[in-house]
């Protein structure tokens, strides 16, 4: 259970730095912010990176969980049946 407690954390610390990286971007476009070129350079490359996390997030709370490989099976040793002895023929 505290494994997936941890993962609802991380994925909210995911989503949250995602779209308050979109809202700031937005308010800088709205406020016609100028930002230099190695800033824009740096704030494409955190962009990118939080949408590849995000990508992930969405990968993993929305496909299918993955079905566990099923062990081979043993083969089944052949059965033998007891021949019967001249005795139990009489």
């Amino acid at each position: 259970m505290n494994e997936f407690k941890n993962r609802v954390v991380l994925t909210f610390i995911i989503v949250i730095s995602f779209l308050l990286t979109v809202h700031a971007i937005s308010l800088a476009m709205h406020h016609h912010a100028q930002v230099s070129t190695d800033w824009k350079e740096i704030l494409l490359l955190v962009l990118g990176a939080l949408i590849g996390t995000f990508t992930k997030v969405i990968d993993y709370w929305f496909s299918k969980p993955p079905t566990p490989p099923t062990p081979p099976t043993p083969p089944t040793p052949p059965t033998t049946t007891p021949t019967p002895t001249n005795n139990e023929m009489d």
